[in-house]
This record gives C-alpha cells, structure tokens and sequence, in this order.
C-alpha cells in the first residue's frame, strides 16, 4: 500500500472536521443565544426589504465538501471530490454583499473496472486532481455573481491513487490496482464565472425559490460553458441559498436563529470544448474514447441549517461524459455530495 499523501492528510483532515462539527452542533444549539439567549434579528435587507430568519452575513463560515459515487453505490468515472474551504464576507457594495472564498480540494477519476492494473483501452483513464482555488462573489436578494480562479496539478504528485486507497481502506474494500497508468503530471488552471438570478414567493409559512445560473469555464484544464435551473422549497432561509444547491461554490455564509430546511430539484446543461481528463492529455496511449460535446445533469437535494451548522446532501445523475466505438458504458453516471457549512464570529 502507497504511504499516505497530502491528499489523504486533507481528506482525513475533512473528514475529522465533518465528524466533530457534526457532533458538536447539537451541543451548541443546546447553549443560550449570545444576545442573552435570544435569537438573532432578521436582516431586514435581505429579499427585497422583507425579512429573513437567515442571516446571510456572518462574519465568515468554514465548508466542507465530500462528494463520491459510494453514495450511490457505484465507483467508476468522477469517483470522488473533497474540498475544505472559507467564506468570507468583506464589505457591501451598492446593496449587495461582497464575499471571498478560498479552498483547497482534490479529485479523483476511474474507469469503470478498478481492478486491472492496466485499464481497459476504452474506459476513462485514472487522473487526481489537486488545487487551490480563490473566488470573489457579488450577492444580492435576487441576484449572484462570481468569479473563481482554480490552479493546481493534475497526474501523480495530486496524491490521488494515495487518496483512494485511503478511501478504500476506511470502507474496507478491495483496494484499486490501475494508478500506475494515471494522467502525467501536468499544471491545471481555470477560470470561472458565475451569474445566477434568484426570485422568492412566500406561500402561507414556506417559501417557493426558483433560481437561473448561467455558467463559463475556460482554462487548459476545462472548458465549458451552460446554464441551469431549479426549484426550492425552504423555510427560513435567504433566496441566493438555492444557487448553492445548483453550484457548491456559490455557498452563501448564514446563520439560522432556529431550524431551517429546504428541498430543491434542478436542471442544467452545458456544451464541452475542452476536458483534460476525458481527452487523457499526456498520455503516450490514450484511451480510445472521444469526450461529448455535452452533458446534462439532474440535481435534488435536502438542507437542514440551524444556528450552529447547515448540513445539506444533494443527490447527482449527469449524462457520461464520453463516448467510445461499440459505447458499451452506461449512459449515466451517479454520485451524492455531503456538503456542511459552519458559520463563525
């Protein structure tokens, strides 16, 4: 077995977090209100001057991503993604709030049999993925915009096969035998933007969101560009949360006074020039497979939030994301991500 890398040090690091913030959240929900055990105020700004029992502007809040297609009980393709990230809320500007976000995450990507030490000729190739990534977002009731900058490695110093041996070992399952084929390394940098429209209806004590996102990404790693929409019913939570249920990194820091839910369904689509993974960039033979110039994906999703943490699981099924000669691959693939937000000061 590989010895552990930085992205087993990272996963592990996330996955203590997700376990002593969840166990401590009962705990401090049980103390009193730091304004003499009284809740907080709601925030008279937030969906158009009515008010919100979220407050969508602590002063910054700690995210935890785990996405993996165990949760679906599958392993192949996208197989896994952690990230540990910052919000922080800056200043606001012409009404809407400005917020920073830095993370550090890893993936990881295999074909569908990870048992042979040399993969199938016409399957996704191994591939780890390691970044940093720095995002700016501009918030308003009915509006978000974004911006992401993502730079990082991609081939064997990503610490992916490392990684999923830990991941299988936690699980107590066969450990994968291919990593020695992976993608070379290589430097991965992205750019992404994001614009996202949010409107709310209240409907007696629950409240209807529908959300737009138009997204962008273009870089040497990606390149895609598409849009996505969807639908939340929540109690007592701010309009712009349901464009974090359509994209992680849109993740608003707010903090619930008392319990608040929501569900949501969505839909996205996007168009695909350029995928480092599925093209297997570096290889001396690359798979014979050819990327799709698309791919749909369906979202649904469950969020429960109250003072002290937010934890929320969205459940994933997106259109495969290449093609091959007899394509005898499934046509979808499936995954869920774990998401917790803790909002801090």
């Amino acid at each position: 077995m590989r010895p552990p890398g930085a992205g087993a040090l990272l996963f592990a690091l996330a996955a203590s977090t997700l376990a002593a913030s969840a166990l401590a959240a009962p705990l401090a929900a049980a103390q009193p209100g730091e304004a003499g055990g009284q809740p907080s105020e709601a925030n008279p700004a937030e969906d158009g001057g009515q008010p919100s029992e979220a407050d969508p502007r602590p002063p910054g809040a700690v995210q935890l991503l785990v996405e993996n297609d165990t949760f679906a009980g599958l392993d192949r393709w996208f197989s896994h993604h952690h990230a540990l990230g910052l919000v922080f809320p800056l200043a606001r500007v012409g009404g809407r709030a400005l917020e920073l976000r830095a993370a550090l995450g890893q993936a990881m990507y295999t074909p569908r049999n990870i048992q042979r030490e040399e993969p199938p000729a016409r399957d996704h190739p191994f591939a780890g993925h390691l970044y940093l990534e720095l995002g700016a977002t501009l918030g308003a009731p009915d509006h978000t915009l974004a911006l992401r900058l993502r730079a990082g490695v991609v081939g064997p110093a990503a610490g992916g096969g490392p990684t999923q041996d830990a991941i299988h070992t936690l699980l107590g399952v066969r450990l994968p035998r291919g990593w020695d084929t992976q993608l070379p390394n290589q430097a991965a940098v992205d750019v992404a933007l994001r614009g996202a429209l949010h409107r709310r209806w209240r409907l007696d004590g629950v409240d209807l969101t529908a959300a737009l996102l138009a997204t962008a990404d273009v870089g040497n790693a990606s390149g895609r560009a598409g849009g996505a929409a969807g639908l939340m019913l929540s109690v007592g939570l701010p309009a712009r949360a349901a464009a974090g249920f359509l994209d992680p990194t849109l993740a608003l820091a707010f903090r619930c006074p008392r319990l608040c839910a929501a569900a949501f369904l969505g839909a996205a689509a996007e168009g695909v020039w350029l995928d480092l993974f599925t093209e297997a960039r570096g290889l001396d033979e690359p798979p014979a497979i050819t990327r799709r110039p698309w791919r749909a994906t369906f979202r649904g999703g469950l969020l429960l939030a109250g003072r002290r943490a937010a934890v929320r699981y969205v459940h994933v099924r997106r259109s495969r994301t290449f093609s091959t000669r007899d394509d005898v691959h499934p046509r979808w693939h499936r995954w869920g991500a774990l998401e917790l937000l803790v909002p801090f000061g």
